[in-house]
């Protein structure tokens, strides 16, 4: 069956974002998006929910729907009309439209509104356009879930670590110091950049994407035909040693590879593993704001492209942990951690299955008419967006 085709400038009209530099940001509960997705707040919205947000310049392809007032900055294109379609589906019909791949040949690739505006797209109904948002949002709440859970944990482990460990900022000193012995070298605690054996052939891949800016998960891997970057295995950790990305949070804990199973990554990854210290140990030690911010503090290089100086850890002292401490540590975490990486599979393969489907349903190759979807759900969200249309 040929479905009836119409300009995307018919379904949406995009328009570019508006400039505000870092000095001209307010404290403020209105998130500023990028081509990137979420990059701070400020105090002052310039868009009205529902908003849809691309890429322009930068990430290209990604796709960001927000349900409270925004500002898009001047590196994306918004939806500043639905044209009385679907805010959800428009989204969808954005991310299903490859729009990465229709950047222009010049040295910074970007996106121009006015060739978006001419790609064709299938005419779809309203009421189908509301199923399709219906089972995506029903993807994507399960996902959000998820990743909530694993903030929460992901937070209480450091408030344990904390609590045990960190000198000076229990409630009593004199408890967590017991914990504590000597003040040594991280580098007498960790080995950083171990050397890692591996066969020539296809191997696991991570790059920088994959590395989280606030949890340990780490996103997919990729095939890659031979060994390349730095090599790691279950149990180290990944910290980024280039700019932005360090400065972001960008670090990680390796889990789930097969046993003495050695994978590979970006050669811009330092990798952590304990010497004397258990794994759980270094990769909390790795996200205190203490190694951290002298991480920070040796970045040198040209502009935007700075990288973490590894000779800083020989000079940063640390308190060493005793080992009996540091096993009980461990022990009343780990729980934790396997429970984050479960909880990060989950949302990969349910990451992976809404790629699988949604360019299905956009074409519509799927049918929706026996699917149980609330639809009042969907009325009484967009009844919601109505009436904050017609109050701004």
């Amino acid at each position: 069956m040929v479905r009836e085709m119409i300009r995307l400038g018919d379904v949406m009209t995009l328009k570019r974002g508006y400039d505000l530099a870092h000095r001209e940001r307010n404290p403020g509960e209105v998130p500023v998006i990028s081509s990137s997705g979420m990059t701070g707040y400020h105090d002052v919205a310039r868009v009205n929910a529902p908003g849809v947000v691309t890429g322009r310049y930068g990430t290209l392809g990604k796709v960001h729907f927000s349900d409270i007032p925004f500002w898009p900055l001047n590196t994306s294109l918004y939806v500043v009309d639905f044209k009385g379609n679907d805010p959800r589906y428009c989204a969808a019909l954005l991310e299903a439209s490859s729009l990465a791949n229709r950047s222009g040949a010049a040295a910074v690739p970007g996106l121009n509104r006015n060739d978006l505006h001419e790609i064709l797209v299938p005419v779809t109904s309203l009421v189908t356009q509301r199923q399709i948002a219906a089972l995506l949002g029903a993807y994507n709440d399960l996902i959000k879930s998820n990743g909530r859970r694993i903030e929460i944990l992901e937070e209480a482990i450091h408030l344990e670590f904390r609590a045990r460990f960190d000198e000076g900022e229990g409630e009593d000193e004199g408890d967590v110091l017991a914990d504590l012995t000597r003040r040594v070298s991280l580098t007498d605690l960790v080995r950083l950049n171990p050397r890692n054996t591996m066969p020539a052939g296809s191997v696991r891949y991570l790059p920088m994407d994959s590395l989280s800016t606030s949890d340990m998960s780490l996103g997919p891997f990729e095939i890659r035909d031979q060994p390349t970057g730095v090599r790691f295995q279950n149990g180290d950790t990944l910290m980024a040693r280039i700019t932005p990305s360090l400065q972001n949070g960008k670090t990680g804990y390796v889990s789930g590879l097969e046993k003495d199973e050695v994978a590979c990554g970006s050669t811009e990854f330092l990798v952590m593993r304990g010497i004397s210290v258990s794994p759980e140990y270094t990769y909390c030690l790795a996200r205190t704001q203490h190694v951290r911010s002298v991480a920070i503090a040796s970045m040198s290089g040209a502009t935007g492209r700075q990288r973490v100086s590894t000779a800083c850890f020989d000079e940063l002292k640390v308190l060493a942990p005793l080992p009996e401490a540091d096993a009980r540590f461990s022990q009343a975490v780990r729980p934790s951690f396997n429970m984050i990486f479960s909880l990060a599979a989950m949302n990969v393969n349910l990451t992976v299955q809404r790629q699988l489907i949604l360019p299905k349903l956009i074409s519509g190759d799927f049918d929706l008419s026996n699917l149980d979807i609330d639809m009042a759900r969907i009325s009484e969200q967009e009844t919601l967006w109505c009436k904050v249309e017609a109050i701004s």
